[in-house]
């Protein structure tokens, strides 16, 4: 079987096609899909026992939503997730996230957590999806320079912050991760 990878425009048209009224899906089931897969992945390659302390960095779109699912199912793995969100979204589906997150006990914090090895085992880049694009604004520019100059692994839901899906980290400015969730399409 070969692999075909789609291109940024490609995988904007795939989502507007599963959430239509034809297929019958809504933006809040493929966040609890990538939340999940993410939280699974994470669950594979890095033990809790290794890894028990998590911080998710969660961003102001649809990946900072997958970012607050994935921590929810962390917490049913046996992790400490810890939520960084430094631009909340008082809106539908945001404000039901973080209701959940706050049911389960998970720390949101406004202001950005030190990033002490010692205290955090793994970050969780949920900050810009597939569909970024253009500059990195404040304050995600200082957060992903912070988190590229600490030495405590990187897994980034769809793809690595700041990087444009088909040219990479092409300016240096993008998070450097260790490992990417990905999605298979059949």
């Amino acid at each position: 079987m070969s692999v075909k990878y789609v291109n940024q425009e490609e995988a904007k048209k795939l989502d507007e096609e599963l959430m239509n009224e034809k297929s019958g899906f809504i933006n809040e089931q493929l966040m609890e899909l990538a939340g999940l897969s993410s939280a699974c992945a994470i669950f594979e390659c890095y033990p809790k026992e290794k890894y028990s302390n998590v911080l998710l960095i969660i961003g102001p779109g649809n990946n900072g939503g997958d970012g607050m699912v994935c921590a929810r199912h962390l917490v049913h793995f046996g992790y400490n997730p810890i939520l960084f969100y430094p631009r909340v979204k008082d809106q539908p589906p945001f404000k039901g996230l973080i209701k959940q997150c706050e049911h389960l006990k998970i720390p949101i914090h406004k202001n950005q957590p030190t990033l002490d090895p010692k205290e955090i085992h793994l970050i969780v880049d949920a900050i810009f999806g597939y569909s970024f694009t253009g500059e990195i604004r404040s304050p995600f520019d200082a957060i992903i320079k912070n988190v590229n100059d600490c030495k405590i692994p990187v897994f980034s839901i769809d793809i690595p912050s700041g990087w444009n899906v088909e040219k990479g980290n092409e300016e240096g400015k993008g998070l450097n991760a260790d490992t990417l969730s990905k999605y298979v399409i059949k």
